[in-house]
């Protein structure tokens, strides 16, 4: 399995899949080695055996993003009190964080981005809802 676990930049190596080449991030594993995988500008999640994928690098330490997947609607909140109207994810953007804190591992910074094609950021308190 390639040490592929929650939160890894796996990127797609099946040619004949419409993911093949991109960078995506796994929200799920399974005992079956199966994973549920968010590819950089997809709209929707894909669950891929992991055979297909390689292991890339690692979601950035301390990076919420994967409480957000595309089709997920969110509430910004702070302190408990709602701040904005809602939004839906449209898609993820995954680039290599300019930081890196472990020699040999990268990390990859993950960028939500909504229905209106704005680049939105991602907040503790945000609710999550209908994912």
């Amino acid at each position: 399995m390639d040490n592929i676990k929650i939160g890894s930049i796996v990127r797609c190596n099946a040619q004949a899949l419409t993911c093949y080449g991109l960078n995506g991030l796994v929200y799920k594993l399974n005992h079956y080695a199966i994973a549920t995988v968010a590819f950089s500008g997809e709209k929707q999640t894909r669950v891929i055996p992991v055979d297909l994928l390689t292991l890339v690098g690692e979601i950035e330490p301390g990076c919420m993003a994967l409480n957000y997947r595309p089709g997920c609607q969110v509430k910004r909140s702070v302190g408990g009190r709602i701040f904005d109207e809602a939004y839906i994810v449209d898609h993820i953007e995954i680039s290599q964080s300019l930081r890196s804190m472990n020699k040999g591992t990268l990390y990859y910074r993950v960028y939500v981005t909504d229905t209106n094609d704005n680049l939105r950021n991602l907040y503790p308190d945000d609710k999550i809802y209908n994912c």
